[in-house]
Formats: structure tokens, sequence, C-alpha cells
């Protein structure tokens, strides 16, 4: 089973090496084939440059430099025109959704579903950070579709169908959450730990 990963990458140039090969090393110690996709969403430091260096390093790592700063989102949807993998493993640059975990979520797709959502028990973020993600939450169950008992994060695997389907949509206004829900409901989530982030600071504002 290949796994593609792919990774929206914004002012990283101290972390992304250390994420990539965290969450190679898992992967491939578990027997899984592998490609990163590693999106740099218009940042002005030297994260594009550290993702050269990793392409240089492993032709199964691909690097996109966008022009300007997308928004999340559109820099993941970018990524998955790229990827080829039987599943696709969306994670941050930041260590917060950490290399350790990849596995447990890749392993829920054992249970015949085509998407599983990482929840945490405890989240290692800002008040403000956590607000914000109860009411995207709770506008995304109003206007998305999103199944009762399911919890959304930006860490989950999906099956390659799930993909293909999301790559039709072409409008600039994309929310990934919203495309999985609209393609599928056979989705899980897995308990999973969230870290401290290892460097920066978050880019989300009100």
């Amino acid at each position: 089973m290949k796994i593609s990963v792919v990774i929206p990458c914004y002012y990283s140039e101290k972390v992304i090496a250390d994420v990539v090969s965290q969450t190679r090393a898992e992967l491939v110690a578990s027997g899984y084939d592998y490609e990163f996709v590693l999106v740099n969403d218009g940042s002005r430091d030297k994260t594009f440059q550290a993702i050269e260096k990793l392409c240089e390093e492993d032709t199964r790592i691909k690097g996109i430099d966008l022009m300007r700063n997308f928004g999340q989102h559109n820099a993941i949807m970018a990524g998955l025109h790229e990827t080829t993998g039987d599943a696709v493993l969306l994670m941050d640059d930041d260590m917060q959704t950490h290399p350790s975990q990849c596995l447990a979520l890749i392993k829920g797709l054992e249970d015949g579903v085509d998407v599983v959502f990482a929840k945490f028990h405890i989240h290692k973020e800002s008040l403000f950070r956590r607000c914000g993600s109860w009411f995207a939450m709770f506008t995304i169950r109003v206007l998305a579709g999103c199944p009762k008992g399911i919890t959304d994060s930006n860490f989950l695997v999906m099956r390659a169908c799930v993909r293909d389907e999301m790559l039709y949509y072409a409008s600039s206004s994309v929310y990934i959450q919203g495309l999985i829900f609209r393609t599928t409901d056979r989705m899980v989530n897995v308990e999973v730990e969230h870290f401290d982030r290892q460097e920066g600071d978050s880019g989300y504002t009100l």
C-alpha cells in the first residue's frame, strides 16, 4: 500500500525536515511505500529551500512553491493533485499532528471506511484557536452535512477514491472537510495524542 503524505508548509524551514524524516520512518517500519508532497504556501523565509533539499535527498518527495499565501485548504488541494498513492495522509508542518500518531489513522482504514479523522483527547492549542475550531465545527455540521458523532480535524487519512472525487472541485473557495463530507459518509474517528507546536506560531487569525 502506498501512502501519499500531503503537508502544507508555512514558515516551517526549521522543522519540516524533522516532520518528513520521522513520518517516513514510521511508514517504512510498517512496510508502507510512500511519497511526500510538500506545499510551500507563500512562506518568505527559507521554507522552500528546505523543501528543495529534501527533494534532492529523496526522489519520492515532491515540492510545490505557491506564488502567494492561498491558505491551508487551497495548499492541500494543490498537493492532492500531485498524489498517486492508494491513500492520502494529511498532516501539519509543526509537529502538533505528530508522526508517531499517523499509523493509528492508517490502520483505521482496515475497518472498511473511506476516511479516518484524528480525534484529540486534549488540544495543545490556545483558547482562541479552540474557540475558532468549535465555531468551524458547528458551521460544518449545519452547512456541509457532517455525520453525527464525527469530529473533524486536519489530521486525517482518506482512500484514493475520495481524493479522486474531490479533485473534480474547481472553485477557489475550498474547504477540505466539506468536500470529504459531500463525497462519503463512511468515516470514523481514531483518538490520538495532540502534541505541542515545535516551532513558530499559528497562522490562523480571526
